[in-house]
């Protein structure tokens, strides 16, 4: 039997994306989030590859919510989340009051 591997977590990017560029139009994005709890904060790093590290290079600043869904991978004793899909969340909309 295989163990589940998946990642669903909602963030704030806590520094501006950083992009390498490899061969053949290939490119890899980091960059952290922070995610609050009612008890504690939280860090993730995270990890996009191909079309998607493009997108996160021109769409997401320090302070911007997103969603990511992924998976944890390992690579030399570091943990990040290898994200499959990335979405800007909108800010909410504070209503004015009468």
């Amino acid at each position: 039997m295989k163990d589940l591997n998946s990642v669903l977590i909602e963030g704030t990017l806590i520094e501006d994306p950083i992009v390498k560029k490899f061969e053949e139009d290939e490119s890899m994005c980091r960059f952290k989030i922070k995610h609050e709890t009612r008890d504690s904060i939280f860090e993730f790093p995270v990890c996009v590859y191909g079309k998607q590290a493009a997108f996160c290079e021109e769409h997401l600043k320090t302070g911007r919510k997103v969603r990511i869904v992924g998976r944890l991978t390992r690579v030399f004793g570091t943990v990040f989340i290898s994200a499959d899909h990335v979405e800007i969340r909108s800010p909410k909309k504070v209503e004015a009051k009468p």
